[in-house]
């Protein structure tokens, strides 16, 4: 779920490897939180690490309460990827998922965190993939996150080992591609949308290349009308120039030329 910035770890080759060292370290952090008094306490019981060098597991240790979702444990060197401390993290409650977690992927995760709790089964093991926004990436920048997760119902919580998938470049790469082409693709649509039919009209012709005054005389309008139809499809479309309505009728696979 969540990530480490520029921090490596440990290689880990593939999921099922990641999903095989998790299995071995598992039982013991989960019979370990039990005995816990206090959220203070758990670096020393999972094995206090220097910064994230010598991690003893192959990820970072974070709990959360089924209800909401809200942060109920979370490394304390982790937190400062999110430039805040615990208690920040704490009280921010549920809501602290809708700030880091991308709006795509969100909704998704919640549905296979609840099939999880519908199935009561604290044997098995969630894997999934969503984007996390951190205080080291760019404006609408997101890394993305591979999270295994395990119920405790005694705590009504979610016990989770999250790592980035950094040791997958390629594979990470082309995922992260591919999802945001599909994000951006939905907005697309929805901008699109608000176009009237002359609009869309006009919309077509502005991709043929052709000059202001030859497409005024096709569709039958003076260029002064055209330049206004111009200025409202950039307006509603939120872009300020040709290269850019090609780049977005791409998207939508338009024809272009």
């Amino acid at each position: 779920m969540l990530s480490y910035g520029s921090t490596r770890w440990p290689l880990i080759s593939t999921p099922k490897l990641y999903l095989f060292c998790m299995e071995l370290q598992f039982e013991d952090i989960q019979k370990k939180f039990t005995q816990v008094k206090s959220t203070s306490d758990l670096p020393d019981l999972i094995g206090r690490r220097m910064g994230f060098s010598t991690p003893k597991i192959p990820g970072f240790y974070h709990v959360h309460y089924i209800k909401g979702y809200a942060v109920k444990y979370m490394d304390p060197e982790a937190c400062k990827e999110f430039n805040a401390p615990l208690e920040t993290i704490v009280g921010l409650g549920d809501q602290f998922q809708l700030l880091v977690t991308h709006p795509e992927d969100l909704p998704r995760v919640k549905s296979q965190l609840q099939a999880l709790v519908d199935s009561g089964d604290e044997c098995r093991i969630l894997t999934y993939f969503q984007r996390i926004r951190l205080r080291t990436e760019v404006e609408d920048g997101y890394t993305l996150m591979v999270t295994s997760v395990r119920l405790n119902l005694a705590e009504q919580t979610f016990v989770c080992i999250s790592n980035t998938t950094d040791q997958l470049p390629v594979f990470t790469t082309k995922i992260c591609n591919a999802l945001n082409r599909k994000f951006e693709t939905q907005q697309y649509v929805k901008k699109y949308m608000l176009l009237t039919r002359r609009e869309r009209e006009v919309f077509q012709e502005l991709l043929s290349g052709k000059t202001a005054k030859e497409i005024a005389e096709k569709i039958i309008l003076s260029v002064r009308t055209l330049e206004q139809h111009k200025k409202n499809i950039y307006k509603k479309l939120e872009i300020n120039s040709l290269a850019q309505l090609i780049s977005m009728a791409k998207a939508l696979d338009v024809s272009v030329g």
